[in-house]
């Protein structure tokens, strides 16, 4: 790193890039950001802007160990984030810390609601398992079949459209620049900055695989919600007008109507409801469902990918900590956790 005022090239404007952008730039750093497109589409714009460290990390199977410490630590930053955001902004980025409803229909979803109930008394996470009638209650849109319910006071919800027009807006007016158009290869910025980050999602192929997410938005006036509902690996996400249905899904020959046919089972209503838009993304995947958080060689190259569902969620720590690497060379142990030679006893 040069004595001078340090200059980081970042490549991908989406939740990561443009959050370590805005971090950098605040620890006084020069940032240029590359992308192809504003807004990029990628799975940032696609997300339902879950902040779900509960459920994510607790309920995922072969998940990263410390997953689970690192969404929970992420979480506890954004309300402070948001705040910051709306404070240099202006604009508010929809964060709402309102508790999520993870309900079962089955003996199998019911069996990892009490794995999730013990491994968040484990580590004296708080929730509730409020009765059936309570939870008709809540949200009157969910169907008889339900069976058992948690409520998750940690797992909240933000605007991901919102939280990213935000951060555009707080990098240019800390004075980084957003360069968008042709995206020079990484091996070209290495003479002109002092460090290049690249934090391209699911375009960075030779580190992760994209796995496609689905999303569908009806009328919320057909879907009445007022809390995050998920079921499985379904979800159902309030968001002003709409309400987004979405799940991770993969390669499926007709994803709709496979959303559908696993949404109508604990929203009935979706039957009815008018679906106003629909689309897909690419989200990045590892095969411990955890981010790649490292420096690569010795050329100041770094990457910051590989967030799978939880990029919303991770975005203020996965800054923090790629900051603290790049300026300063320092790394927590938890940071350490997620470096990209784990992988490697992975494959």
């Amino acid at each position: 790193m040069s004595t001078g005022k340090p200059k980081i090239a970042i490549i991908g404007a989406g939740i990561i890039g443009l959050s370590c952008a805005w971090e950098l730039l605040q620890r006084g750093a020069d940032v240029t950001v590359y992308e192809r497109q504003w807004p990029p589409r990628g799975a940032s714009w696609a997300a339902a802007g879950m902040l779900a460290p509960a459920f994510e990390a607790a309920c995922v199977d072969g998940a990263h160990p410390q997953l689970f410490d690192l969404c929970l630590e992420s979480a506890a930053l954004w309300a402070e984030f948001a705040a910051g955001l709306k404070g240099q902004t202006g604009q508010d980025v929809g964060y709402h810390a309102s508790a999520t409803l993870a309900v079962a229909i089955d003996e199998e979803e019911c069996a990892k609601l009490d794995t999730l109930g013990s491994a968040l008394d484990h580590r004296e996470i708080e929730w509730r398992r409020p009765g059936i009638d309570k939870v008709r209650s809540l949200e009157r849109s969910l169907g008889p079949e339900i069976e058992q319910a948690l409520l998750l006071p940690t797992d909240g919800r933000v605007d991901s459209q919102a939280v990213l027009l935000a951060l555009h807006a707080a990098v240019e007016t800390a004075g980084g620049v957003c360069r968008f158009g042709e995206v020079p290869d990484r091996s070209r910025l290495a003479d002109a900055f002092d460090a290049t980050l690249v934090a391209t999602g699911s375009e960075t192929r030779e580190l992760v695989t994209p796995v496609k997410g689905v999303m569908l938005a009806f009328r919320r006036a057909d879907l009445p919600l007022d809390h995050v509902v998920r079921c499985g690996n379904e979800y159902a996400v309030p968001r002003g007008e709409h309400v987004l249905v979405g799940a991770t899904i993969g390669d499926v020959p007709d994803p709709r109507a496979f959303l559908l046919s696993r949404a109508v089972r604990f929203l009935p209503r979706i039957r009815s409801a008018a679906l106003v838009d629909q689309w897909s993304s690419a989200r990045p995947h590892t095969p411990d469902h955890a981010p790649i958080l490292a420096a690569m060689g010795a050329d100041g190259g770094y990457v910051a990918t590989g967030h799978y569902r939880n990029g919303i969620l991770l975005a203020p720590i996965t800054a923090k900590i790629m900051a603290d690497m790049i300026l300063d060379d320092r790394r927590t142990d938890l940071a350490a956790a997620f470096d990209l030679s784990r992988l490697a006893n992975l494959r």
